[in-house]
């Protein structure tokens, strides 16, 4: 039997959330959907979610495309059923922001508060 122990270089929850804390900087959601199922992953995307971008909108979570969270994600789907987060579909074209028939649209979760912002 071999026993492989954990690579140092493998991020932990406990090393991400220590290098957010010590370095000041902000959360990515690219570092939180790195870490496993759990509790403490489903407060962190919470946690993102509530905090506002560079220009202050609120953020949202694009899903289902190519590099995204996919809904068959099991903390996603969990809040989903809570009814923490809503799924909310943007708008089309530029020029034609809010056409529901354009093949251009993208799906985001967002807190229930936020949604159509």
């Amino acid at each position: 039997m071999v026993v492989r122990h954990r690579n140092s270089s493998e991020p932990t929850f406990a090393r991400v959330v220590d290098t957010l804390r010590n370095t000041g900087l902000r959360q990515s959601l690219c570092g939180i959907r790195r870490l496993p199922p759990g509790a403490r992953r489903r407060e962190l995307l919470l946690n993102w979610l509530c905090t506002p971008d560079e220009q202050g909108y609120p953020q949202r979570i694009p899903v289902n495309g190519k590099w995204q969270l996919n809904m068959l994600d099991p903390d996603l789907r969990l809040l989903v059923k809570q009814g923490k987060l809503v799924r909310w579909r943007g708008g089309g074209s530029k020029r034609h922001p809010m056409n529901k028939s354009s093949l251009k649209r993208q799906t985001y979760l967002v807190l229930p508060t936020h949604v159509g912002v």
